[in-house]
């Protein structure tokens, strides 16, 4: 029994980590790609560019850690497994409410919190899909 709950922890600690981690890499690899891709700069461009991958560490593990609990207890208070597709619709959708409720990202018209948007919903939805798969 203790290695069944050792390995089920390991497994969501190993999700939690490379999700985080993805997570910030793509926020600021989409900065950059965007950014010199649009052909304009201005100020807020240039501030955008100078956030390194340290700093959005921190902003993506927070929000993802509560996704983690709060998916996590869901699953086990509903009853049945549920498919894989939908327990990551579900995760994704748990990321992206904390994230507009923590005001990590507004929602707002703008690219660039757009695509923050979807990164943190995408990575939600990574974390439910490497959780559930099998060994």
């Amino acid at each position: 029994m203790t290695v069944h709950f050792f390995k089920s922890g390991l497994r969501y600690l190993l999700a939690y980590l490379v999700v985080s981690v993805i997570c910030a890499v793509l926020i600021v690899a989409g900065n950059d790609l965007i950014v010199n891709n649009a052909g304009f700069v201005s100020n807020v461009s240039e501030v955008i560019l100078q956030i390194r991958y340290e700093q959005w560490l921190p902003v993506c593990a927070v929000p993802l850690l509560l996704t983690a609990f709060v998916y996590l207890f869901l699953v086990r208070v509903l009853p049945g497994r549920l498919p894989l597709f939908i327990s990551g619709l579900i995760s994704g959708g748990i990321c992206l409410t904390l994230i507009l409720l923590t005001g990590v990202c507004t929602f707002s018209a703008g690219w660039y919190e757009i695509k923050n948007l979807i990164t943190f919903f995408m990575a939600g939805f990574s974390f439910a899909i490497l959780v559930e798969l099998k060994d």
